[in-house]
């Protein structure tokens, strides 16, 4: 295994390798962490073959948001950092970063004021190889501090092949407000996707439809009052 320094921090956790008499082991730590993603490399030689036994850390993705308005509602342009490297500068509210590649194991995301240089969130995340990650600034700082929310990409068994999956997060700092439902037009709950509250995520299978999604206060009062339209087609993982 190979951490941080300060053992804080697993970076790599390579399967384990049997040994056997003969056996040629080589062991690389490759990249640069700029150009290259920085991963480990073990080659294991069998009498000149490289074997099967061989390891590659392997790599998983994320995307990134930033969800996080001021107190003033305007725009806080960030730069993000993971492990101490920049992925993202000039970042400002409503910005998108897509898919990118990582390698698997424990990453800190920082979060900076690009302006006055100041910490706005960290946090320490676990990324896997069979999940897609989404790494989100949230809060305003006022009613909800800063915050790096991670949600991962449902595993979800779908009661048939023919099902589509929705996931459903709240982000949204309303006042007076701990927790939401999503809910049918006929005001059936959806099971898993109730009691959201603020930075929580879930997930259900639905059958591919259109679907009206509105958000209902406590007093039953749709914000906004105009619903959008959601198309879920078979195997919709959204």
């Amino acid at each position: 295994r190979y951490t941080t320094r300060d053992g804080d921090r697993l970076l790599f956790d390579p399967d384990p390798i049997t040994v056997e008499e003969g056996d040629n082991i080589t062991v690389f730590l490759i990249g640069d962490g700029v150009n290259q993603l920085v991963r480990l490399v073990i080659l294991v030689d069998e009498g000149g073959t490289l074997s099967d036994k061989s390891w590659t850390s392997p790599l998983g993705t994320y995307s990134m948001a930033n969800l996080a308005p001021t107190g003033s509602g305007d725009a806080t342009n960030t730069r993000i950092e993971i492990d101490s490297l920049p992925v993202a500068t000039g970042f400002g509210y409503g910005d998108f970063q897509p898919a990118a590649e990582i390698i698997t194991g424990q990453h800190e995301v920082k979060v900076f004021d690009e302006t006055t240089g100041a910490l706005l969130a960290s946090r320490v995340i676990g990324i896997n190889a069979s999940k897609n990650h989404s790494i989100v600034l949230i809060g305003d700082n006022v009613s909800q501090p800063y915050t790096i929310a991670l949600f991962d990409q449902a595993d979800i068994d779908p009661v048939s092949s023919a099902e589509a999956t929705l996931q459903f997060g709240n982000l949204a700092i309303i006042e007076d407000t701990d927790e939401v439902d999503f809910i049918t037009k006929a005001d059936e709950v959806f099971s898993g996707l109730n009691d959201g509250e603020f930075a929580s995520g879930a997930a259900a299978g639905l059958q591919p439809a259109t679907y009206e999604v509105t958000y209902v206060d406590g007093d039953g009062n749709a914000i906004p009052e105009n619903p959008f339209e959601l198309d879920l087609r078979a195997s919709d993982n959204l």
